[in-house]
């Protein structure tokens, strides 16, 4: 396992910003000029630039109250699966950087999301996802995994794990899971919702 920490910079008042609303006033997704810079020739450009656009990146916005409910007091936020860190990003800008944990299989991704977006004192992991998680029981008052889900082959051990690190009282959220029963583009092994359901232990408020 290896771990990143202390990001370099974070994003300032010299952005390119889109503006959306939620938690009750409007807030700016803002992409950094030097990320402009640095991906603007590279193989990752319309993706690291659009992806805040991307309906699928959006569809966690109305989470995000709840995300906040989790973490009154203080807490800690576990992201697997972050990729090159756009939906830590968001966390980061809402809820604080410093207690933001983020996973990866793909350390191009983690150097990326590190260099230029969730922020100076968020945490980067090298991991995989397959594995026991490098965290002791009930650690993080919320898991979360977006788009990783479909990618990971032994799911009934990330979602164990993910509810091992997990309080008693906190959420664990999959967002954007695909479904094998529609037509999709993208590679992995996505589940049916039934056989989504029956990765969870007994117990568990599953809402689909």
């Amino acid at each position: 396992v290896w771990t990143i920490h202390n990001p370099e910079i974070s994003a300032g008042p010299e952005s390119k910003c889109l503006r959306t609303g939620h938690i009750g006033r409007p807030r700016l997704l803002v992409v950094p000029r030097r990320l402009a810079t640095f991906i603007e020739n590279s193989p990752f450009a319309t993706y690291a630039k659009y992806r805040f656009s991307c309906p699928s990146l959006l569809s966690a916005l109305p989470f995000f109250p709840g995300i906040k409910n989790a973490l009154s007091g203080g807490g800690l936020i576990f992201d697997l699966g972050c990729g090159m860190g756009h939906l830590s990003y968001l966390m980061a800008r809402h809820f604080g950087a410093r207690n933001l944990y983020c996973a990866d299989i793909g350390f191009r991704g983690l150097y990326f999301a590190r260099r230029f977006l969730p922020g100076k004192e968020a945490t980067f992991i090298l991991l995989d996802a397959n594995a026991q998680l490098p965290f002791a029981s009930k650690t993080f008052n919320v898991t979360l995994s977006m788009d990783a889900l479909p990618f990971i082959e032994d799911k009934i051990m990330c979602v164990n794990e993910l509810d091992r690190v997990l309080k008693d009282d906190g959420l664990l959220l999959f967002i954007h899971i695909h479904n094998k029963l529609v037509p999709f583009i993208a590679n992995g092994l996505p589940l049916s919702p039934d056989e989504y359901k029956s990765l969870f232990p007994q117990g568990y408020n599953i809402r689909l």
